[in-house]
């Protein structure tokens, strides 16, 4: 990856980037999942078809016409990356070496943490990750409120 691509994707993220943790219990499975996100307006599709072209991931329309969006909002698209091997392999490489300057430098120090610890535990993501033990999936939960309270504005 070049510099100026480095640099500038950094720069996007800080304005449209998010970092997602999640911990979901079920009856029958536990889910955990990381993912890394940057929604823009349709009308910007060349930026998302960029970061697609240079990282992978993938693109979603999300149409806002639908009733349960906001009255006069644009439909948009989201680049997503969300497979373990990808965030630790590409994006955790990619943020250690162009720092984020916003907020979020905080917010990915959290969230890189849960990131390679899973890629770890789960053999870099190639073994299952149903059968985390307990004392983990505390350890993750406690992770996910930490990035919540990292979003919060004071």
């Amino acid at each position: 990856m070049s510099d100026r691509f480095g640099n500038w994707f950094a720069g996007l993220f800080d304005g449209e980037g998010s970092f997602i943790a999640r911990v979901q219990r079920r009856e029958t499975y536990t889910a955990l999942s990381f993912t890394v996100k940057i929604a823009l307006r349709d009308d910007d599709a060349e930026v998302i078809d960029h970061v697609q072209s240079h990282l992978g991931g993938n693109v979603h329309r999300d149409e806002r016409n639908q009733p349960s969006s906001r009255k006069g909002s644009a439909d948009q698209l989201l680049w997503r990356m969300s497979a373990i091997s990808d965030l630790c392999e590409i994006v955790v490489p990619l943020f250690d070496q162009y720092g984020l300057r916003s907020k979020k430098h905080s917010e990915y120090q959290i969230w890189r943490e849960g990131v390679v610890e899973c890629y770890i535990r789960t053999r870099g993501g190639l073994a299952g990750g149903s059968d985390y033990d307990d004392a983990f999936l505390q350890e993750m939960e406690e992770l996910c409120e930490n990035l919540k309270a990292e979003r919060r504005y004071d």
